[in-house]
């Protein structure tokens, strides 16, 4: 990969991250207004608590939700 390349690709996920992180410092689900989790899978993974079907849900108040989004 050449420097520009490089360079952009690093930009992007800087800007994919810090996206991310600001998501995660509202708590709240971008696409439910739900809560947000940690999955302790992976490092930096967080997902809105109607993530998954139910019964594996943390909140099972609403329908299921798919944002998943990764801090690190």
């Amino acid at each position: 990969m050449g420097t520009a390349k490089r360079t952009a690709h690093t930009e992007r996920m800087n800007a994919l991250r810090a996206e991310a992180q600001r998501i995660v410092s509202t708590g709240r689900c971008p696409q439910c207004q739900a809560g947000l989790h940690r999955n302790l899978a992976l490092h930096g993974w967080w997902q809105c608590d109607r993530f998954g079907a139910e019964g594996f849900r943390k909140d099972t108040t609403g329908e299921s939700c798919s944002f998943q989004t990764f801090t690190h």
